[in-house]
């Protein structure tokens, strides 16, 4: 501004993001100076964002990589639990059979026959009785439930 004369210095046009030669020729060597070095911050921080940005993928890759083998292991380690308790219900049971038939074979070496067959009487009725629940429970756990309407 040109205060002694009173007037103003006329208003410069914004400079356009893509200036044309004759705008080019009017902006200082500052202004120039300027312009590249924030152009060449933006280039760092554009650098520095994709850094980052391959960072986060990186450690992302890494936990899933980690959660994976995690949940293989958790897959086996169940799978060899539930093949473990089945062989320890199978192993259970044969046993009681086995029990069972002593007792019977002792049982009769003894002559007490009418006693033997009573207590077959009961453990078959009693087994067939568990059985049956077990497997009505087990159905009825199975059945969809009908949705009312």
């Amino acid at each position: 501004m040109n205060e002694q004369a009173g007037e103003r210095d006329p208003p410069r046009p914004p400079i356009a993001l893509h200036p044309t030669p004759a705008q080019l020729q009017e902006l200082s060597p500052a202004l120039l100076q300027r312009l590249a070095e924030q152009q060449a911050q933006e280039m760092a921080l554009r650098g520095d964002q994709a850094r980052l940005r391959r960072q986060e993928l990186e450690a992302a890759y890494r936990y899933a990589e980690h959660a994976l083998a995690a949940q293989t292991r958790d897959r086996q380690d169940a799978r060899t639990e539930r093949r473990r308790a089945r062989r320890d219900r199978l192993f259970a049971v044969a046993l009681t059979v086995v029990g069972l038939l002593a007792f019977f074979v002792v049982l009769l070496g003894m002559g007490k026959d009418t006693f033997a067959r009573e207590t077959l009487q009961a453990v078959i009725y009693l087994v067939t009785g568990g059985a049956g629940g077990y497997f009505a429970g087990k159905a009825q756990r199975q059945a969809p439930v009908p949705e009312p309407g």
